[in-house]
């Protein structure tokens, strides 16, 4: 068996080489396809050494997954995409105490926090950000306010990164006050202040104290939505908010809007997408079996102890993540004599209360090699309940920290969503009709077939040759070109003497494959590209021999060949025509034969 399919040059595998089998199943154990991105022991390209240890996932805009860990020896590392782009020892002096919480761009650009000659910083790929000791804005009773402490930096549309910074009003070196700032990533603009404590927001005081804006926040990834959960001034009672974009969206003791008999209590963990979709978890003051809650744009979907695609959730929720096609993924753990951790997704937003599934739990199998059979066991799914970081990504996948056997060994997985193919159009995609043939008017990746896609349509495309140039023989509209003249001879119909203006004349048997078919008179060769066909014939004989992917099939049962063209390196395929030489002489002299080269 494969330990891990996403094997990679550079990596070797000396640290799980004993682990190739898997000891006897659990029955109950379900088989999931999956990748592993990295794994403990082994060695990513951009390193020398091993893995030791890898941290909570964050997937950017481009579906990129980044995460920071430790090679062996205690060095720190950033690991984006496929493969690490950073270490602590890059930077002189070495940074250290690399925070968990990780964010990058699309670009691959990069924010972590972390220490630098024990002074604490927001570390870009372009070097500091922010750094303890900076003058913190918002403030202004406070002008000569400075950050103590530089919290989960987040990457936000525009190149912006948002952050929570703890403050030192007073000048004392201690922290007394909180906020959310967003700055540029490149080129030193000024930092913003989007909360802080002490501010009235939505016409509600915040808390003037360290409790004022919650570390669980979250920002879409275009920067357009930021939201964040801040503690109101007042009553314990009413005090916790959630506010998307200055707009307070729930507040504890107001009634639950599909359960009037229940209120908001506390809140947890939240994501919000492009489109202003957003999900949060938290507490509301239902019984204690139940108060555990997902709620979906205002409104609780699940409870603790409902059952999701059959499973009992009965113990915390882990994580919440929407991406900005609308697919949701949720973390949520049942105890029933003992914990067993789940992620949940739903392919479609508005439909998360009745297509909600299970995706993967403890102790399912992963299939690294797409064999139906389990490749290694999920011991353990890790979630950092204090720093959920971002699991899912646009291009329909969840990337988690997991620990498989045997070996017991950390590792960050991608394991596919599964909502192209199921049938129905959800989000992110043009299509979906259930298959994988990629003859038809869907692709296999859920997008509309189109001229150009290297994909042959049937009936309506004659080739395609994965580009929409012409001149190479299968013209911008996927029509056979002549393979002199530049110009489109049709598709899949082939009749006798092709003349130089591509008009035809005289019958001549068809031939048909997977592409198109050029159509040739007498003596002549005809072409074929991108899965088409070339057709010979002579008038009157009725012999038509056709070639798809490098097969020659003669249907008039004369073995023909098919030549590969040296003139020129132009690595063409021609077919030879039987006739005796005489023959040949005969027509030469009578102008009648034409050769003809691809191009």
């Amino acid at each position: 068996m494969l330990l891990w399919s996403r094997i990679q040059p550079g990596w070797t595998a000396a640290a799980v080489s004993a682990a190739t089998m898997l000891a006897a199943p659990d029955a109950s154990a379900a088989t999931v396809p999956g990748q592993i991105v990295a794994i403990e022991g082994s060695t990513p390209i951009g390193s020398v050494v091993a893995v030791a240890n890898v941290r909570p996932p964050f997937v950017n805009a481009a579906g990129q997954v980044a995460f920071t860990g430790t090679v062996v020896g205690g060095n720190g590392f950033l690991f984006i995409d496929d493969q690490v782009v950073w270490l602590a020892t890059d930077d002189v002096p070495p940074l250290t105490s690399i925070a968990p919480h990780i964010s990058t761009f699309e670009s691959g650009a990069f924010v972590l926090s972390a220490n630098t000659a024990g002074t604490g910083v927001l570390w870009t790929d372009s070097g500091a950000l922010v750094m303890d000791g900076d003058a913190a804005p918002g403030f202004p009773l406070a002008p000569a306010a400075t950050f103590t402490g530089l919290q989960r930096p987040t990457a936000a549309g525009g190149g912006d990164v948002v952050w929570r910074g703890l403050v030192d009003t007073t000048g004392d070196g201690f922290s007394n006050a909180v906020g959310l700032f967003r700055r540029p990533a490149v080129g030193g603009g000024a930092i913003e202040a989007l909360y802080v404590s002490g501010e009235v927001v939505d016409g509600v005081e915040i808390v003037g104290s360290l409790s004022g804006v919650n570390s669980d926040f979250a920002v879409s990834d275009d920067g357009t939505h930021v939201l964040v959960q801040l503690a109101a001034a007042g009553s314990s009672l009413t005090d916790s908010l959630v506010v998307l974009d200055g707009t307070i969206v729930a507040r504890e003791g107001d009634p639950v809007p599909s359960f009037p008999a229940e209120s908001w209590g506390s809140f947890d963990l939240s994501s919000v997408n492009d489109g202003g979709n957003y999900v949060f978890s938290g507490d509301s003051s239902a019984a204690t079996n139940a108060d555990e809650f997902v709620a979906l744009n205002g409104d609780i979907v699940f409870h603790e102890g409902d059952l999701i695609d059959g499973v009992p959730v009965t113990f915390a929720v882990r994580f919440v993540a929407i991406n900005d096609n609308d697919n949701i993924a949720i973390g949520w753990a049942s105890n029933s004599g003992g914990i067993v951790e789940h992620v949940f997704v739903a392919c479609r937003a508005d439909s998360l209360a009745t297509d909600a599934r299970l995706l993967i739990s403890t102790n399912d199998e992963l299939d690294l090699d797409a064999d139906g059979v389990g490749d290694v066991t999920v011991q353990d799914l890790v979630f950092a309940t204090n720093d959920p970081g971002r699991t899912l990504g646009d291009p329909g996948a969840v990337f988690l920290e997991v620990d498989l056997d045997p070996g017991d060994l950390n590792a960050i997985v991608q394991i596919p969503l599964g909502c192209c193919g199921n049938g129905e159009v959800d989000g992110g995609e043009e299509c979906d009709d259930g298959n994988d043939d990629e003859t038809d008017a869907c692709l296999s990746a859920c997008e509309e077939a189109s001229c150009g896609d290297g994909f042959l349509q049937e009936g309506v495309e004659a080739c395609d040759d994965g580009n929409t140039e012409d001149g190479d023989g299968c013209d911008a509209s996927c029509n056979v070109e002549d393979p002199v003249m530049g110009t489109s001879t049709g598709s899949t119909t082939s009749t006798g003497t092709t003349t130089g203006n591509g008009s035809s004349t005289g019958p001549t048997p068809t031939s048909s494959s997977s592409g198109a078919e050029v159509s040739t008179g007498p003596g002549e060769t005809g072409d074929a590209s991108a899965g088409g066909a070339s057709t010979t014939g002579a008038t009157g004989d009725g012999s038509t021999s056709s070639s798809s992917s490098g097969d020659a099939e003669d249907t008039s049962g004369t073995d023909t060949e098919a030549a590969v063209g040296a003139d020129e390196g132009c690595g063409c395929t021609t077919e030879q025509d039987e006739r005796p030489p005489l023959l040949w002489t005969v027509l030469f002299m009578a102008g009648f034969v034409t050769r003809r080269r691809r191009t």
